[in-house]
């Protein structure tokens, strides 16, 4: 805008957003700049009461109040609430409360200062914070000891707290409240067959005149009945030893039992102790075993009192999970040769099936756990030398294959010994991988399997190297004497997979050629245009396929021709006709390139040139 005496005034946002006059040079005129806005404020949790929030920030000079904005959008859309209310004192201070929030709730807070003429001035950047209690809430609620009137109910200590209150809450009856400085209490003066809904959380107890303060929110609630019985509910049972057809179980003893009294115990299929459901004989002790179980079933089991007539005195424990485990033998050897750690002990069925696998020991033994039944035992070489892994095998050194090992039967609960193996040298198979010009191919893996036997075993496997020096070049290590194919197959996308066999008694090299894949598909060429001296023709040609999935395609190159030979430098997708093309027949060759593959070509119709 321009000012009375003709010079040029420019408004401006400052970065803040502050509008600020700035007069450039004139007749003596002056600078002016707004109030600048607040600066991001502080704010704290008021952790006294949990829902509430400290907001502090820089005082702005000249300014005659502030405002303050929260709310649970960062956008500071719906949900926002703008202090000072309507009636409410000016807010003159660099400092609030914000109060009456919800605990745990995030809130972003900005702050406006206020001219005084009423005027607000741009927000500040806004802060986010969350209303929340000194304390976490306490976890873990356990329930222990409960009768018809009583119960203790315990927890996860949180750090550094003074104190607890527990309340308890029942459906028709007064709410009680029960305050500890432990992570535990009894709750007492309870009514018998009945649900109580029981929350805990932290608290500064009362202290003569002070009121007990909260200091943390509620824990998880949890559910848990009284009984209808005078004695305490058997409480810690847990699993103490597993077999195939037993568990042990322990559980704490209920105070005040009668002499005459035992404890049952119920285990079934399914949590409603419906499904298969057995009661076992009596237990005088606090301990005993379920016997007579299923192979690797789980079982829930409730403990019980009874008194000398078998007559219920307690209500059933929670229930504890007991599981009968897979029936096992072991299968133990040793190795000799190499260190221990280099290799595993893996155990397959007759069919193939791997069964367990385990690392040998530093000792260079091993021992596999397996059901009963009949096993071939590996002894795979993990190291980095040129070591052959074997089989067990008895009378004799380490089979190569899994048709030569021995058969080791296994029974329930019985060690039996495995032949000793004895871990030798390889032998090595090195070569190159070329193409059918001799050129290396890099990426190629190589698999050295055996081959005799059904199962064709995997002894060894690498990689062609992709280095400069050594492009091409593989060494398949750790084969001991016998036939092998060494296949060959390009990691990359081209080339037919090749398979070599060999027998091997000593370290040989071998070269491995692989032929070009021929193309998936191929596709003819066409021209397009006016055969006219003047005219430019075009071709149309669709890139030839390659592979399956994902498609790849060839690299197209072309070349055009008069009578059949070759024109030079046109090499384009486009030819313009000269007049050394009138009364000839132009062509287009086009060829078809991708590593891997066959190279072929394609040569359009000709087109009469006038």
């Amino acid at each position: 805008m321009t000012s009375a005496d003709g010079t040029t005034v420019k408004k401006v946002r400052t970065s803040l957003g502050a509008l600020v006059a700035i007069a450039l040079v004139g007749t003596g005129l002056t600078t002016s700049t707004a109030t600048a806005d607040v600066t991001k404020p502080k704010v704290a949790a008021d952790t006294t009461t949990g829902t509430a929030l400290k907001v502090d920030w820089t005082d702005v000079k000249g300014a005659a109040g502030y405002r303050v904005q929260y709310s649970t959008s960062k956008s500071f859309g719906s949900g926002t609430t703008t202090l000072p209310a309507k009636g409410d004192p000016a807010i003159t201070k660099s400092d609030t409360t914000l109060t009456g929030l919800s605990t745990g709730k995030t809130y972003f807070v900005r702050v406006a200062d206020v001219s005084d003429k009423g005027k607000v001035g741009t927000y500040s950047a806004a802060t986010e914070a969350k209303a929340t209690y000194k304390f976490d809430e306490p976890g873990d609620l356990f329930r222990s000891k409960v009768d018809r009137d009583s119960m203790t109910v315990s927890w996860k200590a949180v750090s550094g707290a003074p104190g607890y209150t527990v309340r308890v809450y029942s459906k028709g009856n007064p709410t009680k409240y029960f305050t500890t400085t432990t992570s535990s209490v009894n709750l007492t003066g309870l009514k018998a067959s009945t649900t109580y809904y029981i929350r805990a959380y932290v608290v500064q107890p009362a202290a003569g005149s002070t009121d007990e303060v909260r200091l943390s929110e509620d824990s998880l609630e949890v559910i848990q009945a009284t009984t209808k019985y005078k004695l305490a509910t058997p409480d810690g049972l847990k699993v103490t030893s597993q077999s195939p057809t037993s568990v042990g179980l322990d559980w704490t003893g209920v105070a005040g039992a009668p002499k005459d009294s035992a404890y049952k115990v119920s285990y079934a299929y399914n949590y409603a102790q419906t499904d298969h459901q057995k009661t076992s004989g009596e237990f005088t002790g606090t301990s005993g075993k379920l016997t007579g179980l299923r192979n690797d079933t789980t079982y829930f089991a409730i403990v019980y009192l009874v008194d000398a007539d078998g007559k219920r005195l307690t209500e059933s424990s929670a229930l504890v999970t007991a599981k009968s485990i897979v029936p096992r033998g072991t299968i133990s050897g040793s190795i000799s040769g190499v260190t221990g750690s280099d290799l595993t002990a893996t155990a397959y069925t007759t069919s193939g099936d791997m069964a367990e696998a385990v690392t040998v020991g530093s000792d260079n033994k091993y021992s596999l756990n397996v059901r009963p039944g009949n096993y071939k035992v590996q002894l795979q070489y993990t190291g980095g030398g040129n070591k052959a892994s074997a089989w067990a095998r008895s009378g004799s050194d380490g089979g190569w294959t899994f048709d030569a090992a021995s058969t080791i039967k296994v029974e329930l609960g019985k060690t039996t010994n495995a032949p000793d193996v004895e871990i030798k040298d390889g032998h090595e198979v090195k070569g190159k991988v070329v193409t059918t010009g001799g050129d290396p191919i890099r990426d190629v893996d190589l698999t050295a399997i055996a081959a005799n036997g059904d199962e064709r075993d995997v002894i060894s496997l690498t990689r062609s190297s992709a280095g400069k020096d050594d492009e091409g070049e593989f060494s398949l290590e750790g084969l001991g004497n016998g036939t092998y194919w060494i296949r060959a197959i390009y990691s990359g996308d081209g080339f037919k997979t090749e398979s070599v066999q060999l027998e091997v008694r000593k370290d040989l090299g071998v070269k491995v050629v692989l032929d070009n894949q021929p193309f998936r598909k191929s596709y003819k060429a066409y021209i397009n245009g006016s055969g006219k001296v003047g005219k430019t023709l075009s071709v149309h040609a669709t890139a030839w396929l390659a592979g399956s999935y994902p498609t790849t395609r060839a690299s197209l190159s072309y070349q055009w021709k008069r009578n059949g030979a070759a024109i030079k430098g046109a090499t384009k997708k486009t030819y313009k006709l000269g007049k050394a093309d009138k009364g000839k027949k132009i062509t287009i060759t086009v060829t078809a390139k991708r590593y891997g593959y066959v190279t072929g070509s394609t040569t359009s119709g000709s087109k009469k040139i006038s």
